[in-house]
């Protein structure tokens, strides 16, 4: 897709899941995990470990795709409330729904088995937070590289960005980005917790990507607690997944606490005990540092939490130590010290609307990459130095991290800002109707091309009248209420 205005439009309907009836099971109602935010990652022939919720019992598992399947897996052995399962052999990489029926009923989970043909030995993640999808109306506007709050600041050719077009369009272009091997979005999945039609929203917008055949990863934030739909629907609030070589750990700083307890730094010191080989990736919504001696952004070298305390705690964020007064500071020594020992090597966060790489080198000499996201949905966010960001994270299997393309763009990573302008200069807008749907797409970023998932009536055909971009239908399938069209769009 070359950097333009481009139209594809379909006849189709689009149909959001329904969730708010008595009758309706909720992902996390039989399987603790995998979930749609933590999905169950395996290559072919592996035998893995699901869990079911206390006092379900899991009957048959299968695994489908737009292209691929359906795939029986195997329960090998259950004990208590683990499920020993074993992956086919002749399974297509993909990332699969996993179709669960259990004695409470059937559920499929989109997201649920992520198969690699072989594990990575970089793994790519497209990073993004604070998506703040709502039910109702939460507008910003853009005009090139200008971010505003007001339409009036932006002047007559602005486009209005809604959390929603923005979330649309971040899950859109990443799940199409061949540059990428997951999505990992750190928090603030919604704006309010018990808002249900705006975690639907999120479920569509995530399945467009999973049905696209890209993998997504969610932590919870402070505004999707209390976390009644966020551990109903996306992910529990505290969880660890294995990517290969990778651990990936999931932290709830909470929403008044803005930290971890110490409880969850105890668990997770017993994962990270249990799996010495492999290379930490702690995602957690508030970010650990609130400066470095370089700036908001940038070293802090030489030094040892172990040794100099007193002179990196005025560096840490009020969120972790607990304010003037320090309230928590055991527990943001505590975790700086893990950060050491087990060297953990990055930390993703978000939370405060705005880009910050800080890096943290110890007396060891080791690095540990603590980056925090801006705002990608939300219009929350100071006008200054700021946009609709998104970035790539590359993590190799020595530890070793990256941020490809920043440093090009902006002549450093350090700088106020440091994401690309995915969704500001991508976006991507739907209009659905009784007889049809249109996708525009308005891409002022670069050329790009890739998969596109898109929910239709079966039977549905592209209007070539009215498409201008270049695009091939690979496939169709149903997959529970929802009947999918997958389509290569350069």
């Amino acid at each position: 897709m070359r950097k333009a205005i481009a139209t594809l439009l379909v006849l189709l309907v689009s149909m959001y899941i329904t969730l708010a009836n008595a009758e309706t099971l909720y992902p996390l109602d039989v399987l603790a995990y995998p979930t749609p935010g933590a999905p169950v990652v395996a290559v072919p022939g592996e035998t893995v470990t699901m869990r079911a919720q206390d006092g379900v019992e899991i009957m048959a598992l299968s695994i489908v795709s737009i292209l691929n399947g359906p795939y029986e897996l195997r329960i090998v052995k259950k004990s208590g409330d683990e499920i020993r399962v074993k992956i086919p052999e002749d399974v297509v990489p993909d990332d699969y729904f996993l179709i669960v029926k259990s004695n409470k009923g059937e559920v499929i989970i989109p997201n649920g088995v992520w198969i690699l043909r072989e594990y990575p030995k970089v793994l790519r993640i497209a990073h993004g937070s604070d998506l703040h999808l709502t039910s109702g109306a939460k507008i910003g506007y853009v005009s090139g590289e200008k971010f505003c709050r007001s339409i009036f600041k932006c002047g007559e050719n602005a486009i209005p960005l809604s959390s929603y077009t923005a979330t649309d369009s971040f899950f859109t272009y990443w799940g199409m980005n061949p540059e990428v091997d997951v999505i990992m979005v750190t928090g603030d999945v919604v704006d309010k917790a018990g808002d249900l039609k705006a975690f639907e929203y999120l479920l569509d917008l995530m399945g467009n990507a999973i049905a696209a055949g890209k993998p997504v990863i969610v932590v919870k934030g402070n505004h999707d607690d209390p976390p009644k739909y966020f551990s109903k629907l996306i992910a529990p609030p505290v969880y660890y997944l294995t990517i290969g070589k990778f651990l990936v750990i999931a932290l709830d700083s909470d929403n008044e606490r803005a930290h971890p307890t110490m409880e969850q730094l105890e668990w997770m010191e017993k994962i990270l005990e249990q799996n010495p080989d492999k290379i930490p990736i702690i995602l957690v919504h508030h970010p650990y540092w609130y400066k470095t001696p370089e700036g908001r952004s940038g070293k802090i070298e030489g030094l040892s939490v172990f040794e100099d305390w007193e002179t990196i705690a005025p560096l840490v964020s009020w969120y972790w130590i607990g304010g003037r007064e320090r309230k928590s500071e055991d527990i943001a020594k505590r975790f700086l010290q893990d950060v050491e020992k087990y060297n953990i090597k990055l930390v993703l966060a978000g939370h405060v609307h705005a880009d910050y790489v800080q890096v943290y080198i110890d007396k060891n000499g080791n690095e540990h990459w603590f980056v925090t996201s801006t705002a990608t949905g939300s219009p929350d966010k100071r006008e200054k130095n700021n946009w609709y960001g998104s970035r790539i994270v590359e993590i190799d299997e020595n530890g070793n991290v990256r941020l490809p393309g920043i440093e090009e763009m902006f002549g450093t990573i350090f700088g106020p800002i440091s994401s690309f302008p995915v969704p500001q200069k991508f976006i991507v807008f739907r209009h659905t109707t009784d007889f049809g749907s249109a996708i525009k797409f308005v891409n002022e970023f670069k050329e790009t091309s890739g998969r596109i998932a898109v929910v239709v009536p079966e039977g549905a055909k592209v209007d070539d009248g009215v498409t201008n971009v270049k695009y091939k239908v690979l496939g169709e399938r149903t997959i529970g209420d929802k009947h999918y069209m997958l389509l290569e769009v350069t």
